[in-house]
């Protein structure tokens, strides 16, 4: 329900808000940096202090909210109360981040490594390290609820190993890309000594992603349109790096063929628009506005970003994690396959069945079958017919114009998410 808060009152926090909500909230005596500390504890005081600390003068992005207890109902009804022996009480510590929209130094790792949580140096190492020292439960929330993206890992020895879970949390621009980084240099560096190379190549895992799955949004020049579950193994003994598990979900596929007015498709095609003269292969590639998917929302390059050379770290990238070359150019073949289908016109030609499509443009047909490494005729008529098989019998359809570019889009967006669940096997 929408309220009104008006924060520059001495003693008071006027909220407007409709009849029975109440007239006004007691104002707090001073900012915390941990608001369990409030004296007043409700909505009113919550955002003051949030607003005091997010201030350019002083600006103090993180707050911890702590000691939250969370209660988890196994039945699948919440109307139904749990018996006690299936009752999961756990505490956990809220982290609340409002994006300064601009770039903070962090602090030395050090400085909170082996060390107890305290409510006055709020930091998503602080959570980090909370959570690598065997706490049931930690959170961090970044500004509003919003996409997911969740870290877990599994420490201790015997009865006492409990997995661990952090999950970040936001609006679209609210920070999250930006925290999971953070999270993940602490606990890299924390269990740094395990698998030979493996911190490197998770830190490393984060430009890959970007690029495949994150895009220019009217609100977030780096917006993640994909949600990403990551799973970190440690040895028992001392906890160091031994595993990682990438799955990623819910990819925004109806980006790649609709990017809004002013945004930009995922930043792997412009970068692979602009680096693919650095390849040992030709993927017949022209400039960006050569292609519809990437200039529809009319904005084809980011301030203070050079494609070519993000497309460079990417395939440093892919080094790094061992990716081997043949992999790597099996990616770039789909994707420049990808790109030339989603420019494939059809023409409206007569047939015994009414009006069907045809496709004109051998010479792309000819292309994209090089690239996906299928035959011409194959390619053709997957893309304009559709094949129907009864008891004895086999129909031959011949797709109408309509169908056909229906046909071809999904094959784009199918191919685009096969990319990028590629990258996390």
């Amino acid at each position: 329900m929408p309220c009104t808060y008006n924060c520059f009152v001495p003693r008071h926090v006027v909220v407007t808000a409709p009849q029975g909500f109440g007239e006004a909230h007691t104002a707090n005596p001073k900012v915390v940096s941990d608001m369990t500390s409030l004296h007043h504890i409700h909505e009113a005081g919550i955002l003051y202090n949030l607003r005091e600390r997010s201030k350019l003068e002083s600006q103090r992005p993180y707050t911890f909210m702590k000691a939250v207890v969370l209660y988890l109902q196994r039945h699948a009804s919440s109307a139904v109360l749990s018996p006690p022996r299936h009752r999961r009480f756990c505490q956990g510590t809220i982290l609340i981040a409002v994006n300064p929209l601009r770039r903070i130094p962090d602090p030395d790792v050090s400085e909170y490594m082996n060390r107890s949580l305290d409510p006055e140096a709020p930091h998503p190492y602080a959570i980090a390290e909370v959570t690598f020292r065997s706490v049931p439960w930690s959170l961090v929330i970044s500004a509003f609820p919003g996409a997911l993206a969740y870290h877990q890992m599994r420490l201790g020895t015997g009865r006492k190993a409990a997995n661990q879970s952090i999950v970040v949390s936001g609006e679209s621009g609210a920070g999250k890309t930006e925290t999971s980084k953070i999270i993940l240099t602490f606990l890299t560096h924390r269990s740094a000594g395990g698998v030979a190379s493996l911190d490197q190549k998770v830190m490393d895992s984060s430009p890959i992603l970007e690029s495949f799955g994150n895009a220019k949004t009217l609100r977030n020049n780096n917006s993640s349109r994909f949600g990403k579950f990551l799973k970190l193994q440690f040895t028992k003994d001392k906890h160091l790096l031994a595993g990682a598990f990438i799955e990623t979900y819910l990819l925004e596929k109806s980006r790649v063929l609709t990017p809004g007015m002013g945004e930009r498709n995922f930043h792997v095609l412009y970068q692979l628009v602009a680096g693919a003269s650095g390849l040992a292969l030709n993927l017949k590639l022209e400039g960006v506005g050569s292609y519809k998917i990437l200039s529809r929302g009319d904005c084809t390059a980011l301030d203070g970003v050079d494609d070519a050379n993000e497309f460079r770290g990417v395939r440093a990238a892919f080094d790094t994690i061992g990716m081997s070359e043949e992999s790597q150019l099996q990616v770039w073949q789909m994707l420049a396959a990808m790109l030339h289908l989603s420019n494939l016109e059809f023409n409206k030609v007569d047939h015994q069945q009414g009006e069907i499509a045809d496709i004109s443009d051998s010479e792309t047909l000819s292309t994209l079958a090089r690239l996906l490494g299928v035959g011409e005729g194959a390619l053709g008529k997957m893309l304009t017919q559709r094949v129907i098989v009864t008891r004895g019998e086999t129909f031959i359809i011949q797709l109408g114009l309509d169908d056909a570019n229906l046909v071809r889009d999904a094959i784009v967006k199918s191919l685009y998410e096969a990319a990028l669940v590629s990258m996390c096997r």
